[in-house]
């Protein structure tokens, strides 16, 4: 504003994973892939790869594939 204060807004955003059960060789190839790498939480929802292994996710779908694009965009508005 005209006084140089600033509001900041914060707020977290919680989604839940739940995967199926893996055997020891699918767990042993997951992380051996390197595609898993460069993700938050090393699974990728939208990849190939990591998709086969979600039963579902409880919370924000955009929120795992790393933004919360709803929430910001109630904010902003």
């Amino acid at each position: 504003d005209s006084e140089g204060k600033k509001e900041v807004v914060s707020h977290a955003v919680c989604t839940d994973v739940v995967v199926y059960p893996m055997s020891d060789e699918e767990m042993l190839a997951y992380v051996e892939d390197d595609s898993i790498m460069d993700k938050a939480g090393a699974y990728a929802i939208q990849g190939e790869f990591g998709a086969k292994y979600i039963k579902r996710f409880e919370g924000d779908y955009y929120n795992v594939v790393g933004l919360p694009i709803s929430y910001i965009y109630q904010v902003l508005k």
